[in-house]
């Protein structure tokens, strides 16, 4: 998963990479130095609606960790594939008002 959260980016802002972490195969965190701020970024993939309930609690579970290792002035970002359904309808199911249902 390094790669991908890597190809985001640009060459000059690699310099910028002061650490990576994997927290598991579901969640990963870079940290970013500059001049005025520092940035978390907390890459996931997280566990489809089908999964049981145990795997999405875990998955909750290990983001909080990770958020854990940046500091309360970081900018934190949290990306990357939550496995979520949206459309326009209202169904427990699905995330609405707007989207396109799958």
């Amino acid at each position: 998963m390094k790669e991908a959260l890597v190809s985001y980016l640009m060459k000059q802002q690699q310099k910028s990479l002061a650490s990576w972490c994997p927290i598991s195969d579901r969640i990963e965190i870079a940290k970013l130095v500059a001049k005025l701020l520092n940035l978390g970024i907390i890459q996931v993939y997280a566990p489809t609606s089908d999964s049981e309930d145990v795997a999405a609690e875990k998955f909750y579970e290990e983001i909080e960790k990770a958020k854990g290792y940046l500091k309360s002035q970081d900018i934190m970002i949290i990306m990357g594939d939550f496995n979520a359904k949206v459309g326009d309808e209202r169904e427990e199911d699905v995330l609405g008002p707007s989207g396109i249902g799958l």
